[in-house]
Formats: C-alpha cells, structure tokens, sequence
C-alpha cells in the first residue's frame, strides 16, 4: 500500500509555498500511523512525500543524491525486474531521452519521474489506468497525488467545479476521459504519460490499445495462448511469495486465480462474503475445498455497496489465515476478469451496432440503463451537467482498431472498467491492503485483443480459456451471469448472490436514507445549484416510503460534497472534450 503526494515549481522562498511536505503528510494517512514508512524527497523547486505500508517490499522509490527522482505506487512489472530495479532502469531511460520506457510495464502502478534541474516532472499511469493519478497545473505550480482525497483537502489548492465532470460521475457513476468533477484536477489516462516542462503541459499515448490486430488465430489456439499469458501474469506478481491472500466467491473470476496460484504450489488462503446458503457461499466452499484452499465465508446483508477492502481488512484482523502470508498486506482479487473474458457489458447488438458506425444508438444502448436525474439540480443548469453523450461518443470517436466492435469494448475498459476500484484506492490508508489483479495485466488483455470479439461473448471463450488453465476449474459448479453460458453443473438449488432479500432492502433503504441527510443538511445547502423545494418534496416521498426515491439522493450525495470541495464555485468553461 502506498499514496504519493507532490508539489514542483516551488520559488527558492519555501515560505512562499502553498503546501508543506508536513501538511501533505498530515493529508494522506488518517488514523494510526502504526507500520507507515514515510520517504521525503526534497529539492529546490518542490518536493515529495509518499507513505508506504510496504505491500510491495521495496520502497518504490529511487534518487541519487540532489538528482532525478523516481516514484511509484503498485508495481509496473517491468522487463522482470524487482520493483525498483525497474523502476531505476526507468529513470536512466526517461533521463536519456528514451521513447516511453514505461510501453513494456504490464502491472497496475502510477510513477513520478522528476528531474530538479530541468523542471521537468513527467506523469504514468498504467496502460489501464487502474491505479489513479491525478495532477493539476495551476499558477506555475504542478499539483500531484496518487489520491483525489488528499488534493480535494489541501487549502492552498484552490478547486472549482467542473459541472461536466461532476455531471458524468452524477449519471455515470464515474468520469470520462482524464476529467474529474474539478475544473483544475484531471487524472492520468490509462496507456498514457503527462509531462510538465517549465509550466506547460503536454501529454502523450504510450500504449495504443487500437493498434492490437487480429491475427487470425483460432479459438482453440487463442484459449491456449491466453492461459500461457495469464499463467505468466500471475508469476510475475507472485514475486518470490510462498503464501498469498485472496477473495474466492462462487463465480468463476476469483476461482481462475486461486486455482493458478494453487497450481503454483502456493499456500493460498481465501476469503469469501455474502448470503449464507447462497451459491457464493456453496460453490466457493466447495471448490475451495476440491483444490486444496483453506476458505473462511463470513455472513453479510448483501453483496452491495459496500467497502471490501475494509471489510476484508476487518475480517483479516479477526480471523487470520492459518499460514501467515508472504506480504500481509497484499490481496489477489478476479476484479475485472468478467468484463476482460466474459464481455459481461457487451451483446452482439452492441457490437453490430459499433461495426455499423451508427454511435448514436450505440449511445443510447448504452445510456438507457442510466438517465439523467433530472429531479434536484436546478433546469437551467441541466444543460451544464448533462454532457455524458458528447463525452461517450468522442471516446468511441478516439479510436481506430482492426474491428471497429473494439471500440465500445475499449470504451468499458477505459472508461467504466477503470474506475471499478477507485473507491479502494481512495480508502488504501485506512484499510492498507494493495491488489494483484492479473486480469488487469496489460499482456494479458492484449492477447486477448488479438482473437475475434464475437467468440467471447457470454463467456463463451471463457468457459473454454479456463480448462487450459486447470481442468479442475471446471469441476464444481460455479455461479454464472443470467443469460451468458451456463453452467452444466449447476442444478439451481441454491440462491443466486444478487437475489433482492429484504435484509438487502432494509440495508439499502438505510444507506439511502444517510444520503438524503447529508444531501440535505442545512448549513451550506448549495442553492445556486440544488432546487431545495424540489428536494425537500423528494425527501418526505422517499421517508413516507409514497415512492422508491433512494437511488436520487445517493446519485446527488458525491454532487454535494464536491460543492463542498469547491466552496459553491461553478466553472463557467465547459472543458474540451
């Protein structure tokens, strides 16, 4: 686990300076400070401070005497090299001149390559861009952190809102692009590098995922070439680990890692959560118990909504495994793995439609499951915040692959699929536990880009992909999406995970009812952009249970806390798509 903060640009009078290394420090761990190492760099012209819990081992950071800095957080996998001998060859590449030393990194990681002499910083994110990095360019000064919390919360940075970028997390859930929901704050994009040179800013594509070609393979081919990649992606992130931690549910996502690292001769204990009774709780027991796995399943309310990391985090203080693990603070996770091979998102609709070029139904397909929420923010604002549409189709518009079907796929995998563990990133000092998340190796969903689209639909290569891996996988049933290929062993006497329970109604309804307290609350009510009336109406609606009304005020809950952030400062410019 660790979390970087920067400031450069500094003037030679650190009096001058609108944030100290203390206050960035202060910012990025709250609570105990128990097992935090702290490493400081500081030159003139700026400085920076990262916190590590040292899920990695090696400190991730790499200097010489008042020279070049380089920093990471996650790990890059980087030509097989330990992390930072990577991350050193790195630097004396970035530092002779060298095109994009970081196009063979195939890890989840974000990296800071500084160089004092020159006031030159340049910015990584991974190919992905799973592991956030956000940085903001302001009054001469460049702004870094591998968290938007920390920048959200240092005073000397001022913020504005961006109604577009709050727009699309408002209706998405998330933001397009390298928005955030702050005019002055943007995010790293996946595949690319960010360099500010004297004050100015200029970005660059390392890994052009619309580049990878078919090749003609295939299907059986393809399935054996993808088990060899992904056999090697897990290798590559076991280190020299003997014992590991990971989640194991009922699906097939988590079984696929437990069952490589088990093939690896690894002690692997597992942690599984949700209904008891249910074919999360069976299929995981079952299963863990056919390959070897010591599996502890702990009751919840629901699989919703909830913060794993911290519940995991929890669960590993109260119940630890029987082999203590090699790193204590690193988790495997199959986060992604149904969008990556089960192309949970798409349909052949959406891939004809993509062939086509019609993007306006495509847009629409899209958007239908997500309208925007008209109710609360005020009309003549709806405009401002409305902008999904022209952000989705410029991203489809970004793109030129082989097979024009590639673009709503890479639309999800760098849009949607991205952010899907920001949340965790956010709360990584609380909870301090980092991933390994091979279906995110950048390898990996390469070689997958080189085999047809249509094959894996509905998890249909899937199913064939995980018998190269280990034909046990497919011995115990498994738990399946509805409508994608079933499972043949799977009778249907268990419940499914997202049944709707009332215990699950009651949490949600709870949840629900937190958000209309803190959208609600009088002190600072933004008026200039929320209609109270409108809102006080849908509040005694949604308590006197007249009409089902949560899924509003936990949509407006994030919109009013980062007019919070900003003060009620609205941008005026709607920012380029």
């Amino acid at each position: 686990m660790s979390i970087l903060v920067g400031l450069f640009g500094l003037p030679a009078a650190s009096n001058r300076a609108p944030a100290s290394p203390d206050e960035c420090s202060s910012r990025s761990v709250r609570g105990a400070r128990e097992g935090v190492v702290e490493h400081r760099v500081r030159r003139p012209g700026g400085f920076v401070v990262k916190q590590d819990f040292g899920a990695f081992v090696t400190q991730g950071l790499v200097t010489d005497d008042d020279g070049p800095v380089a920093v990471v957080v996650g790990d890059p996998l980087a030509g097989g090299a330990d992390r930072d001998a990577g991350l050193a060859a790195m630097r004396r590449s970035w530092l002779a001149g060298a095109d994009e030393p970081w196009r063979e990194a195939r890890g989840t990681f974000a990296a800071v390559f500084w160089d004092p002499q020159r006031a030159r910083v340049t910015l990584v994110a991974d190919a992905m861009g799973l592991r956030p990095l956000y940085y903001a360019a302001v009054d001469g000064l460049l702004w870094v952190s591998s968290s938007l919390r920390v920048l959200e919360e240092l005073p000397g940075l001022r913020k504005t809102l961006c109604p577009r970028g709050a727009g699309e997390v408002y209706r998405l859930g998330h933001n397009l692009a390298d928005r955030t929901p702050y005019a002055e704050i943007f995010r790293v994009e996946g595949g690319h590098s960010v360099t500010w040179e004297r004050g100015e800013i200029s970005r660059r594509c390392y890994f052009a995922w619309d580049a990878i070609a078919q090749d003609g393979r295939d299907a059986a081919t393809h399935a054996e070439r993808l088990a060899a990649v992904f056999k090697e992606a897990i290798g590559l992130r076991c280190r020299d680990d003997r014992s590991v931690v990971a989640h194991l549910s009922g699906g097939l996502d988590t079984r696929v890692v437990g069952v490589t690292l088990r093939g690896r001769g690894m002690d692997v204990s597992t942690y599984g959560f949700g209904v008891t009774g249910s074919k999360e709780d069976v299929y995981a027991a079952g299963f863990a118990q056919h390959i070897g796995i010591d599996h502890q399943f702990f009751p919840m309310v629901s699989a919703g909504s909830v913060d794993w990391a911290a519940i995991t985090a929890e669960t590993l203080l109260r119940s630890p495994p029987k082999v203590a693990p090699s790193r204590p603070h690193s988790l495997w996770t199959g986060d992604n793995g149904s969008f990556v091979m089960g192309l949970v998102h798409l349909s052949e609709r959406l891939l004809e439609l993509a062939r086509a070029g019609n993007d306006g139904a495509l847009v629409d397909a899209y958007l239908s499951n997500t309208p925007f929420l008209a109710r609360g923010i005020r009309p003549e604002l709806h405009p401002q915040f409305d902008g999904a549409r022209a952000g989705i189709e410029h991203e489809l518009s970004r793109w030129s692959p082989d097979d024009p079907a590639k673009r709503i796929y890479l639309f999800y995998l760098l849009n949607e699929a991205r952010h899907i563990l920001d949340a965790h990133f956010e709360g990584i000092d609380l909870h301090q536990l980092d991933l390994h998340v091979p279906f995110c190796d950048a390898a990996f969903i390469a070689e997958f880009l080189r085999g047809p689209l249509d094959a894996a639909l509905g998890h249909r290569l899937y199913h064939v992909w995980m018998q190269h891996l280990d034909a046990r996988t497919a011995e115990i049933a498994w738990q399946t999406y509805p409508g994608h290929e079933p499972c043949p062993l799977d009778k249907g006497e268990f419940a499914e995970q997202w049944t709707d329970t009332d215990e699950f109604r009651m949490a949600r309804r709870a949840r629900a009812l937190r958000c209309v307290g803190a959208v609600m609350e009088r002190e600072g009510f933004p008026h200039q952009v929320f209609s109270r009336t409108t809102l006080r109406f849908a509040s005694w609606l949604f308590r006197s249970r007249l009409r089902e009304l949560g899924y509003l005020f936990r949509a407006l809950a994030p919109l009013r806390y980062q007019l919070n952030v900003a003060r009620g400062r609205l941008s005026q410019d709607d920012p380029a798509v």
